[in-house]
Parts: C-alpha cells; structure tokens; sequence
C-alpha cells in the first residue's frame, strides 16, 4: 500500500514507541488502530503494518459500528481519522484530529473552524 499522511505519521509514532521501550518489550508510547475495516480488509491493514515496521499494540475493526465506545475502553489520549464523522464522533470522548487524505479532484476540502486539522 502506498504510503499516505497516515503512513508517514504512523512511522514516526512508532520510532517514538521504539525510542521509549523497556528491556521486557513495552513501550510508555501504546498504538491502538480503531478502523471501520471490517473482515476481509482487515488482513490488508496486518500486512501493511508488518511490512511498513508499525506494530500495534492492539487494533480493532469496528465495521459500521461507533469508535467512540472503543476509544472510550481504551482509554485513547489521542484520535485520528481521514473522515470527519469519525473525529466528530470520537470527539465527544476523547481529543480527536483530522488527517485530511487523498480527495477526488472535483471533491472540495477545506477547514472547518470547530476541528483542528493535524
């Protein structure tokens, strides 16, 4: 897969999980996936993860079904998503940031004032 602004994100969030590693193989720096992918899709995010040298800590694929309630479980410090009903909907329990993706050309983007935009 190629690698896009989570990608480039993901990589470095995980070299400061490396950094932050103790000699038992934990890390103070968790990486959780929370993704709308569902099975079969899910072996494609396995595989990119693995080749690209991202580990996560946990991962979960919620389908159509809300990340806020996984989130909240979790105990996130910190949402990301490339759409926007998933950062509004995970907003209301946990610090979430839009990571604006590749659009369509005639698709417009812009910033909306109630959303920080990473």
């Amino acid at each position: 897969m190629t690698v896009g602004p989570f990608g480039n994100f993901l990589k470095k969030l995980s070299k400061l999980r490396a950094i932050h590693m103790n000699e038992h193989g934990v890390s103070k720096v968790r990486i959780g996936i929370v993704t709308a992918r569902n099975a079969p899709a899910h072996v494609r995010v396995v595989h990119t993860l693995r080749a690209w040298g991202s580990p996560a800590d946990e991962a979960h694929f919620v389908g159509t079904n809300s990340k806020a309630p996984i989130l909240q479980a979790m105990d996130a410090h910190i949402f990301f998503d490339d759409q926007e009903k998933h950062v509004l909907g995970a907003a209301s329990v946990v610090p979430a940031g839009h990571v604006p993706g590749p659009h369509s050309p005639d698709e417009p983007v812009g910033v909306r004032p109630d959303i920080r935009t990473v």
